[in-house]
């Protein structure tokens, strides 16, 4: 299961709310479970059993369009100069589409590659880039 942001939220107010309930008190468990009661908000426990992980990029991108299968779904990424992906540091960036999973590498920096893939992310804000982080709101639907 993913990370639930409101779930997450609303267990750190209860946290924070908690500590001026019971000053001193180090147990989390025992800080939400007074601030539950003393407000009426009900809140979820979250586990490591079902909540593994924060999202990846690979979940949230963002996605840019591929030159090979024109889908919005390629996702890049910077390399590690030490790691085996690249080849000794010869390559410093990747670009991977989760649709036809093409790989290709850039021995150009993060910056450069937007640059010579034609993507503006100098004038650009990151929802026009598709950066989404996981404190962002979900977007609200317009209506009908």
């Amino acid at each position: 299961m993913k990370f639930d942001l409101e779930a997450h939220q609303i267990k750190e107010y209860l946290r924070t709310l908690g500590q001026t309930l019971l000053p001193g008190e180090k147990d989390v468990g025992k800080l939400i479970k007074a601030a539950s009661e003393a407000t009426g908000i009900p809140y979820k426990k979250i586990s490591s059993k079902t909540i593994h992980h924060l999202p990846t990029p690979w979940e949230t991108g963002p996605y840019y369009q591929c030159p090979s299968c024109s889908q919005k779904k390629m996702i890049i990424s910077e390399l590690c100069p030490s790691c085996s992906q690249s080849e000794g540091g010869k390559f410093l960036t990747q670009t991977t589409c989760t649709a036809c999973k093409e790989i290709k590498k850039y021995p150009h920096h993060l910056g450069a590659l937007y640059n010579h893939l034609g993507i503006d992310f100098n004038s650009s804000t990151k929802q026009n880039l598709g950066v989404k982080l996981i404190k962002d709101p979900e977007p609200t639907k317009k209506g009908p």
